[in-house]
């Protein structure tokens, strides 16, 4: 699952970290991917620089990214972050 979340959005990216599950760093906002340590959840973690609109925004699309892995076990190959205006 990391590796398709990390795949579809390495044009964008600034920083990638593995430290803790997949953290991924933009212009304005940023995620990290993980598993649980004491649950069996992933958890996702969103945030942007004061922008609650674009912070919610790419939470959805990571949210439909993450769905479309777990019911196919891939990302299609057109699904794509929204670029930034």
């Amino acid at each position: 699952m990391l590796q398709e979340t990390q795949g579809k959005n390495n044009a964008q990216t600034l920083v990638v970290d593995y430290t803790d599950g997949l953290s991924m760093e933009f212009s304005n906002w940023r995620f990290n991917l993980r598993s649980s340590n004491t649950e069996p959840l992933v958890r996702l973690n969103v945030e942007s620089c004061g922008d609650e609109v674009l912070m919610q925004a790419k939470t959805e699309e990571l949210l439909a990214l993450l769905a479309l892995v777990s019911y196919w076990g891939v990302v299609p190959a057109d699904f794509f972050f929204t670029p930034l205006p």
